[in-house]
C-alpha cells in the first residue's frame, strides 16, 4: 500500500491519479471526506487524517509499505500554519512511519531548502530533511524548483489578458522552473523504482533556467501579444512582510519567497534528472499548452469537436 498525505492538493492529486493508473494500490489521506471523492473514483482507499493529531496519522498508516507526503500549510490560516503542519505535523509522521515499519518515505521539499532560508516554509522544509535523515527510514526527498503552475503563470497569463505584467524584482535571475507534472511523475518513480540505502536528494529543475523576463518574453512571442511590465522593487519587498507580519502571513511569506527566488541562486542542472526519468516539460512548452487552452476555451464547447475535426488532416 503507497499511502499519501496531501492527496487533495494540486500535486498530490496528480501523485495519485499516476499511481493508480499503474495499477498500484493507494490510501489517499486528508482532513476532509469530502475532498477525498476525486481519489476514491480512481479506486483509492480514502482515508481521515491530520497531521496536527498524531493519533490519527498512525491510524492511516496502518499496512503502508511506501509514505509519500506532498502536504503543506503554505497558504494556511489559523492553528493550519507552518508550525503545526510543516514542522511538527511531518515531524509526527516520520516518527509514526518508523514505528509502522514503513519500507520506504518520500518527501516533496524544495530547492535550495537550507535552515537559514529567509522563507519560513523552505526553512521547515529544511527541518524535515533533517528529520527523515536522522529517522532512520529509507526513502527519498525530492526537492523541486519553483513550480510552473504558480510562478509562471503569473507572468504569462497577464499577458494573454492583456493586462499589466507584474515581476517581483529585477526578474533577471535564472530559476530552473519546473512542471508540476514532472515533480509529480518524479515523485511516484521515487516511491515505486528500486530501493535504495538511506535517504537520497534528487534535486529537480526544468529544461532551463530562464529569468522572469525571460518567461514573459516567452508568452509574448508566443502568443503574438505585447507585454506590458511594472517592477516590484526589492526594496517594497523586503519592507512590507515586516509591516505585514501576522495581520497577513500569506501575503508576506509569498513576498519573502518572491524576493528569494529574485536573489538567491535557483539554478539546476537538469542533466541528471533528465537521464535517470526522461524528457522535462520546457516553460516553453508550457506556455503553448496555455495559450491553446485558453484559445479552447473561448470556442463555445457544441463547437469544440467540430473545429478540432476541421483542423486535423
Amino acid at each position: 500500500m503507497i499511502t499519501i498525505f496531501g492527496a487533495t492538493g494540486n500535486l498530490g492529486a496528480r501523485i495519485v491519479r499516476l499511481l493508480r493508473g499503474q495499477g498500484h494500490p493507494v490510501r489517499a489521506v486528508s482532513r476532509v471526506r469530502a475532498r477525498l471523492d476525486p481519489a476514491v473514483a480512481l479506486g483509492a482507499e480514502p482515508a481521515i487524517a491530520d497531521l496536527r493529531r498524531p493519533g490519527t496519522v498512525e491510524d492511516a498508516l496502518r499496512g503502508t509499505e511506501v509514505v509519500i507526503t506532498t502536504a503543506n500549510a503554505v497558504l494556511g490560516t489559523r492553528d493550519n500554519d507552518i508550525r503545526s503542519v510543516d514542522l511538527q505535523g511531518n515531524a509526527a509522521l516520520i516518527d509514526a512511519a518508523r514505528r509502522q515499519q514503513v519500507r520506504r518515505f518520500v518527501f516533496v521539499s524544495a530547492h535550495g531548502a537550507l535552515p537559514d532560508s529567509p522563507v519560513d516554509f523552505v526553512r521547515a522544509k529544511a527541518a524535515t530533511e533533517a528529520r527523515l535523515e536522522a529517522s532512520g527510514l529509507r526513502g527519498a526527498i525530492l526537492r523541486p524548483s519553483a513550480f510552473l503552475e504558480i510562478w509562471a503563470a503569473l507572468l504569462g497569463e497577464p499577458v494573454l489578458a492583456d493586462k499589466t505584467v507584474r515581476v517581483f524584482g529585477k526578474g533577471e535571475n535564472p530559476i530552473a522552473f519546473v512542471a508540476s507534472d514532472d515533480v509529480a511523475r518524479i515523485t511516484a518513480a521515487l516511491g515505486t523504482g528500486p530501493e535504495r540505502a538511506g535517504v537520497e536528494r534528487v534535486e529537480l529543475g526544468g529544461p532551463g533556467n530562464l529569468t522572469a523576463l525571460q518567461v514573459v518574453e516567452i508568452f509574448s512571442r508566443l502568443s503574438g501579444r505585447p507585454a506590458r511590465i511594472r517592477h516590484v522593487p526589492r526594496t517594497m519587498l523586503r519592507a512590507l512582510p515586516a509591516l505585514l507580519g501576522p495581520l497577513a502571513p500569506n501575503p508576506a511569506r509569498l513576498m519573502s519567497a518572491a524576493l528569494w527566488l529574485d536573489t538567491a541562486d535557483h539554478r539546476i542542472d537538469p542533466g541528471p534528472a533528465m537521464e535517470r526519468f526522461g524528457r522535462l516539460v520546457s516553460a516553453e512548452q508550457f506556455a503553448r499548452e496555455r495559450i491553446a487552452q485558453r484559445s479552447d476555451s473561448s470556442i463555445p464547447p457544441e463547437q469544440r469537436g467540430r473545429t478540432a475535426v476541421a483542423g486535423g488532416g
